[in-house]
């Protein structure tokens, strides 16, 4: 099957020749995307250095850990799963020794759940190390590493409207100001089952 990755850049560039907004652009890439560096795919790409001058405020994008040379993956449209790894018969391939060949599996759907395929390196969330075999509900923004990928989730309409407007978002405003907000539980994508 194969999830080919896309240059944010390119992203960005054919949402703006579009003359889309950011749920314009979203609804090609599905509910959710994977964000992350991927090198051999951007390193001769000239749309990076171009686009680069153009985003409305790059330094905003680069503050919320978003470059133009990263790739997305989209997760798509439909519920299923999503076979990560290092061998070229996965649907998200990562080509690195410290990935496995099977790696982990992304279960989409209302939610985005990974799993832990018994990898050799492990598979990590926000730092934590899944066991062999684990699963971990997404949040919205949570990385994960797999190898030497370090992986964002994020909800392909964020993505789009960081791109197009280069604003952070910001759930609370009182954290600009330094000020603690309230206590709230992380928003999930999509309902967690009881």
């Amino acid at each position: 099957m194969g999830f080919h990755p896309r240059v944010l850049s390119r992203l960005f560039g054919n949402a703006v020749e579009g003359r889309m907004d950011a749920v314009q652009a979203a609804e090609k890439l599905g509910r959710f995307v994977v964000v992350g560096h991927l090198p051999d795919q951007v390193s001769a790409d000239p749309a990076v250095v171009t686009h680069s001058k153009v985003v409305p405020n790059i330094r905003a994008l680069h503050g919320v850990g978003v470059h133009l040379d990263m790739v997305c993956w989209s997760l798509g449209v439909q519920a299923g799963d999503i076979k990560v790894g290092r061998e070229s018969s996965n649907d998200l391939v990562l080509p690195d020794v410290r990935v496995s060949h099977r790696h982990a599996c992304l279960h989409v759907g209302d939610q985005v759940v990974l799993e832990d395929l018994a990898s050799s390196s492990g598979t990590w969330v926000n730092g934590q190390q899944l066991a062999s075999g684990e699963k971990r509900v997404l949040q919205e923004n949570d990385t994960f590493s797999l190898g030497g990928f370090e992986l964002r989730i994020l909800p392909s309409v964020q993505l789009m409207e960081m791109l197009l407007n280069a604003r952070p978002p910001v759930a609370d405003p009182r954290q600009l100001q330094g000020t603690p907000g309230p206590t709230k539980q992380p928003h999930t994508m999509g309902q967690v089952s009881p």
